[in-house]
């Protein structure tokens, strides 16, 4: 579980789906059902931008923290994404995969920032900003 840093938004999830729910009536707000797996969830500050890493396949995305739509997915070179992390405004995601490679990407744009790799190449990462 994760709340966004001004109590508005609690998110949830497990294996196979994301919830976000409204604070502090506890209504949901949206489901997202990913059938590939999720690893970690991570919500901006505000509970408006929201990224989820997951396993193989098209499951690491950003979404509209208010309503759940997709708005990006986060490229990857590994199968899975083990960490994500976002910027306190949501301007920024870090995913970390197996490997030691970090991907750092806008998330207004879904572009690309940077890709710092770690030196030993096989180091598993929590990015934090």
């Amino acid at each position: 579980m994760q709340f966004s840093d001004d109590g508005s938004t609690l998110l949830t999830w497990d294996h196979h789906d994301v919830r976000a729910y409204a604070m502090p009536s506890g209504r949901e707000l949206w489901r997202k059902d990913l059938l590939r797996g999720i690893e970690n969830v991570r919500v901006d500050g505000t509970g408006s931008v929201v990224v989820i890493g997951g396993g193989p396949g098209d499951s690491t995305m950003i979404v509209d923290g208010r309503t759940g739509t997709w708005k990006h997915t986060i490229p990857r070179e590994q199968s899975r994404i083990y960490w994500v992390a976002m910027s306190k405004d949501g301007r920024y995601a870090a995913t970390c995969e197996f490997g030691g490679k970090i991907h750092i990407v806008d998330t207004r744009s879904g572009k690309m920032v940077s890709t710092p790799t770690e030196s030993d190449g096989q180091s598993l990462f929590t990015p934090e900003f």
